[in-house]
């Protein structure tokens, strides 16, 4: 079987073509001197390579290139596409992203082998030196992975994608679609299903200051990112209905049943749950969600707003009873549930039955709790500016200052 041999450094690209040459022609008789189709080839290749015509190379060897799947090992195919990626870092901007789109357009041609073309389209990305040149690469990638499925892989690139969009310096429409991507790429996929609220949210957003936006497609993101919101058991925190471009669609009868479940859950109790699905059990059924499974969450989100409405930072086992529609004796079940989801920060005093909150996460963050929070701010800022106060005074006098005063 044919196999890649290491050479210098100078001639790798022609070491490509002889072996891609070899495999073209394999089975031809011929003699060690013989002027072969694959030593011709090679020939036409080097040619190329001594004329600076790098794009018209790349555009011979990848249109032979799919000749080495099934005739030669992962590891060759691996080697033999990254010496070709390679020669994007040749050349200058413009003609390394025509290079790219070349690559790229091989590589994703086809779904077989979908691995190991991953593989070489993740080295290309890594080998181009341009930041548009990156842009398109991902995006292509993005789009690959997900019509093969091929998820897991590209798990990292999806932490990094904020990182990429500020060193990238993309325009608005670039982002929109790179978000659009990871979302799609992410859809269905449970261990990334934070992310991929998080990618519609981040999507949805782009739209927030288009005059005239696409409503149609609002809709149908918006109403997916409504839908994963409710059937997740990891969600506790949406400001999807505060988006204006939400605001243009939610009132809409294809979606409005969706956006009034939405809204029982980010601002509504149990009860007012169990009350919407009485009158319309399809609220529920039409978008394919449990509704044991939606009890389940509003007892938890019921639970949360007890936690952020009460004064006193104490609620009785009573009032947890009633809200979320449970016995007494599983109350405690409840609050430790809430408690390992980090909705709560709470102690159970069992002699007086009470839960003792320190800490409540809230569903939503409108002007109220943007109201509660400068309130907090303020009052931090004079205590920290009595303290510095204190401490000045103190060294003006020649005062050593206790370290134990600052705590």
């Amino acid at each position: 079987m044919t196999t890649v041999v290491e050479t210098s450094e100078e001639e790798p690209l022609l070491t490509v073509a002889l072996f891609i040459g070899e495999l073209l022609h394999e089975g031809e008789e011929h003699t060690a001197l013989a002027d072969t189709p694959a030593k011709r080839y090679a020939a036409e290749c080097e040619g190329l390579m001594e004329e600076g015509r790098w794009n018209d190379l790349l555009v011979r060897l990848l249109e032979s290139s799919s000749i080495m799947y099934g005739k030669a090992s992962d590891k060759d195919i691996e080697t033999c596409f990254l010496v070709i990626c390679n020669v994007v870092c040749k050349l200058p901007e413009a003609e390394a992203l025509q290079a790219a789109d070349k690559i790229v357009a091989a590589l994703t041609a086809e779904t077989t082998d979908s691995a190991l073309r991953l593989r070489a389209l993740l080295n290309l990305f890594n080998l181009m030196p341009y930041n548009a040149g990156k842009y398109s690469i991902i995006l292509a990638t993005l789009e690959y992975c997900t019509s093969t499925a091929l998820v897991e892989p590209l798990l990292p690139a999806a932490k990094r994608a904020d990182v990429w969009v500020k060193e990238w310096g993309i325009g608005h429409d670039e982002t929109r679609a790179l978000w659009s991507a990871f979302s799609k790429l992410l859809q269905g996929y449970k261990p990334a299903s934070k992310d991929y609220f998080n990618f519609l949210i981040k999507y949805l957003t782009t739209f927030e200051n288009d005059e005239n936006p696409p409503l149609e497609k609002i809709e149908t993101e918006a109403v997916l990112a409504a839908k994963e919101f409710v059937m997740n058991a990891d969600l506790f925190h949406c400001d999807l209905l505060d988006l204006k471009c939400i605001q243009k669609v939610r009132e809409s009868p294809k979606v409005s049943g969706t956006f009034k479940l939405l809204g029982i859950f980010l601002t509504g109790r149990l009860s007012d749950y169990l009350a919407a699905y009485k009158a319309d059990p399809k609220l529920v059924e039409d978008l394919g969600l449990s509704h044991e499974e939606c009890v389940s969450k509003m007892r938890l989100m019921s639970l949360a707003a007890l936690g952020t409405e009460g004064e006193s930072g104490e609620i009785p086992y009573s009032l947890v009873k009633d809200a979320l529609q449970i016995d007494v004796s599983e109350v405690e079940t409840w609050v430790v549930k809430a408690i390992g989801l980090k909705l709560l920060e709470a102690k159970m005093d069992q002699l007086r039955e009470v839960v003792v909150i320190s800490r409540c996460s809230n569903r939503v963050f409108e002007s109220a709790q943007w109201a509660e929070l400068r309130s907090k701010l303020e009052g931090w800022k004079g205590s920290v500016g009595n303290v510095c106060k204190v401490v000045g005074q103190l060294r003006a006098g020649g005062h050593a200052v206790d370290p134990l005063l600052m705590r």
